[in-house]
């Protein structure tokens, strides 16, 4: 059984249906698996694995190709069997030969004793392979049925509260996995073919790859075990898990053991030998899944790092090999052939990427705290040690970063993984990252251009009758970019990414326009842009000529030599960042005043209506007037219906009281039952959902705020705001912020027959559970909501304020007594 079969069965499968025959289901594990038979152990010991020294016949006196394909046959036996391996017919063989096959000086007779030996050797290779890997196979099946069907036979204390013997303990279960690892790890095994005694020093890779399958499935079922009955992915403490009670604790040590033997089994994956290469990388993805189900994130592992010393010593002997041969397997492309066999190797590609991430996140929490950690000795210079020794592109770190510009949507993930270790932002910056991310940026440009009028569809407004999104891989790419500017790394190689990036933003400038025009649509993407732009900003604006690297400044060939700052506008481009700004503005002012819909705002202070209606009043030649409440609120259920997010399809749509938008909205719990069936938002009530709206709208807001007050510490920066639209801005979040504290205190100080009481009268009965479940469950669901939502405003509020008031004083040396007054007529109103 492969790979994608293991996977697909360990997900399907229900380890909670009991067998149509109990008691004789019962028998035969005790006889497969109980301490006194063992037969599954026993069986396991005398599967040969290695390749045999037959082999060694077929290296020398080889007949051609073409003549080999013309004499071959399949294999007599069962189809299921037999049926995919091919044997030579001897027979033919003789009679071709004997007609004079070859044209060759060689005597006949010659001929057909080197073929037939040669034959001979071929069909005894072919029928061990066959042999050996069937019944590596049925051995893998009578496990993973075992083990993934008959849970509760097997392991009945544990899931359904028998009080019976049970027939596989924890012991029992790392004992087997035990075997089959250390069966993987061994270099030579010693089995015989046709009385050959010795091995060739391989393990046969279709042979051993069943093994593999059966490492990931025993590990996944440990991981079932030890989080059985554990909620919130908290992991079990002795003296509060029932597994641990009971004898099925797995404790450090088993863990760090079983790590490192799988860790040892994928480095014996990269001796490849003489067998099917591809069979050897299968087995790898397989244990390399497994060893993520330990070490990454959430994990087994992963709750309790860094672990004493001498365990975490052990396993690093194992993992820095691992990590190479698995970097090697991640560095393949998903978009070429080298990938291997279709959709097989784009899964033994992302299967390696899973574990290398995996080790990397293991190595980064345990070192957390070595000062003795530099450069040449940390971690991810041993595991991609090649790096040291090759050019830019040919290493295995090299060949991961090349695949950026071959517009990989995946391979950006363990970029970033390493990009957040320490000293990895400086190593993937030396081997070229950001000139790859550069280079895919101009393909990419390039390709549109040679595209028919691609270009200038590209900057057509198209009143929305072609929606032109972004491409795939940029998200990726942003993503990787936004951890590198926030890492910290010296001053010299800070600027060269500085540098690097605000190239790479100039070239995406018309589709970041688009995107803030376009807003809410793809708004992930325009959180992950303005997010580099800002970070940019901020750092370029930290370096003047008297610290920068002259190379690097020369690089753009702006600014004048009395002129010694170096900072985003010179580096952007005064004309782009002029109209940049400009359109961030703008998205900020309608942001900060819907962060909810126009509906449940609370009226602005009178001074504000009154500013706005005479602002509107002074235009001479042109009609205005305020649209009924429309924003960006009203486009939100268009585009989440025709694209459907994996992050917002995740949200409960439970029906929720209305948010807490002012301070008129104190009584809103009690409303809750009043409003309920009130077309709100499109027809639809309040519901994690929109509250996932609202935060992603405010996270966005936050960030141009930022990277607007940064833009203020320039002084060539031509930055021009309405301190208008701030104030009501700002009166939005200050109102909202401080609703949203009072709603979290009334959360929190109520008791659940209260909550239960409030929502008596309502008729929510898609939800299961009683009237107090339900509450609990809205509760909680409005208070994560509210304590995720509720800082954002708030940083809002504070930069908002921070902003305006820079910009005032900024402008005060124009016309200050119009300023003064502007100031003291919008932001005072704003704060009351």
């Amino acid at each position: 059984m492969g790979l994608d079969a293991a996977q697909t069965l360990h997900r399907n499968h229900n380890p909670y249906i009991i067998a149509p025959q109990p008691t004789q289901c019962r028998r035969l594990l005790c006889l497969l698996f109980s301490n006194h038979n063992k037969f599954m152990t026993k069986a396991l010991i005398e599967i040969p694995l290695s390749i045999p020294l037959v082999v060694r016949c077929l290296n020398a006196d080889a007949p051609p190709r073409e003549f080999i394909q013309s004499v071959s046959r399949l294999m007599e036996g069962p189809v299921d069997i037999c049926g995919a391996y091919e044997v030579i017919d001897l027979n033919l063989l003789v009679s071709k030969i004997r007609g004079s096959y070859f044209s060759t000086s060689t005597p006949l007779k010659t001929q057909e004793t080197t073929a037939l030996k040669w034959a001979e050797a071929w069909n005894s290779y072919v029928s061990y392979v066959c042999t050996a890997s069937h019944l590596a196979s049925s051995w893998n099946d009578v496990l993973q049925t075992s083990t993934l069907c008959c849970r509760p036979i097997l392991f009945n204390s544990i899931f359904d509260g028998s009080t019976s013997d049970r027939i596989l303990d924890k012991n029992g279960v790392i004992n087997i996995l035990r075997m089959i690892l250390t069966r993987l790890n061994k270099k030579t095994e010693t089995h015989s073919i046709d009385s050959t005694e010795g091995a060739s020093g391989d393990l046969e890779a279709s042979v051993v790859l069943p093994l593999g399958v059966s490492v990931l499935n025993l590990v996944g079922l440990i991981s079932d075990i030890s989080n059985y009955n554990l909620e919130e992915n908290k992991y079990p403490k002795p003296h509060e898990n029932k597994c641990h009670e009971e004898g099925f604790y797995f404790d450090d040590e088993d863990l760090v053991e079983i790590a490192q033997l799988i860790a040892g089994a994928i480095e014996v994956c990269s001796y490849g030998g003489s067998s099917i290469k591809a069979h050897h990388d299968e087995r790898a993805a397989s244990l390399s899944l497994a060893l993520s189900m330990i070490l990454s994130e959430n994990a087994l592992i992963a709750g309790r790092l860094p672990l004493p010393s001498n365990l975490a010593n052990s396993f690093r002997v194992y993992g820095i090999p691992a990590g190479r041969h698995l970097s090697r397997l991640a560095g393949l492309s998903l978009c070429q052939d080298d990938c291997g066999d279709g959709l097989k190797g784009t899964s033994i590609c992302l299967a390696a990427r899973s574990g290398l991430s995996s080790i990397l996140t293991y190595f980064e929490k345990q070192s957390l705290g070595d000062s003795g950690s530099n450069s040449d000795n940390c971690f991810l210079s041993q595991i991609f040690t090649d790096q040291i020794y090759h050019q830019k592109g040919s290493s295995t770190l090299g060949k991961l970063i090349q695949l950026l510009a071959s517009f990989d949507t995946d391979v950006s993930s363990i970029l970033e993984k390493i990009a957040s270790c320490e000293h990895g932002t400086e190593l993937i910056y030396q081997s070229g990252v950001t000139q790859s991310v550069l280079s895919s940026a101009k393909q990419y440009l390039n390709d549109i251009a040679s595209s028919s009028d691609g270009d200038a569809e590209m900057e057509r407004v198209n009143y929305g009758s072609v929606v032109i999104g972004p491409p795939n891989f940029l998200f990726g790419h942003l993503s990787l970019l936004n951890i590198m500017l926030s890492s910290s790394c010296n001053a010299s190689i800070m600027q060269g990414i500085l540098i690097d990036v605000a190239h790479i933003l100039q070239l995406y400038f018309p589709l970041l326009e688009r995107l803030i025009i376009s807003y809410p649509r793809d708004n992930h993407f325009l959180l992950q842009f303005m997010a580099c732009l800002y970070m940019t900003s901020s750092g370029l604006n930290r370096f003047n000529r008297s610290t920068a690297d002259s190379n690097l400044w020369t690089s753009f060939g702006t600014g004048s030599p009395k002129d010694k700052s170096i900072d985003f506008v010179n580096v952007f481009g005064k004309d782009l960042s002029n109209r940049l700004e400009r359109r961030v503005a703008d998205l900020v002012y309608h942001l900060s005043e819907f962060p909810f819909p126009s509906h449940l705002l609370p009226t602005l202070p009178p001074q504000l209506r009154t500013l706005r209606r005479s602002r509107l009043s002074q235009m001479k030649h042109s009609s205005a007037s305020l649209s009924d409440g429309r924003s960006w609120w009203d486009l939100i259920m268009h585009i989440t219906e025709n694209n459907q997010s994996s992050s917002t399809s995740l949200k409960s749509n439970t029906l929720l009281p209305d948010p807490p938008t002012g301070s008129s909205d104190i009584n809103s719990l009690e409303r809750f039952s009043r409003k309920l069936g009130r077309p709100e938002i499109n027809g639809n009530g309040w519901s994690e959902q929109n509250y996932f709206h609202a935060s992603a709208s405010a996270q966005c807001l936050e960030v141009c705020v930022m990277f607007l007050c940064s833009q203020l510490s320039v002084s060539r920066s031509n930055l021009h705001l309405d301190t208008l639209s701030l104030s009501i801005g700002l009166c939005r979040c200050a109102d909202a912020s401080r609703a949203i504290e009072d709603r979290l205190k009334i959360i929190q100080n109520s008791e659940e027959h209260e909550i239960s009481g409030l929502f008596g009268m309502t008729s929510l009965t898609h939800v299961a559970g009683t009237k107090d479940s339900l509450s609990f469950q809205i509760k909680n669901i409005e208070k994560n909501a509210l304590m995720s939502l509720g800082p954002i405003f708030g940083r809002c509020t504070e930069n908002l304020l921070y902003l305006s008031y820079t910009y005032t004083l900024r402008r005060l040396g124009g016309n200050p007594q119009d300023d003064k007054f502007e100031l003291a007529a919008t932001i005072m109103p704003a704060l009351e």
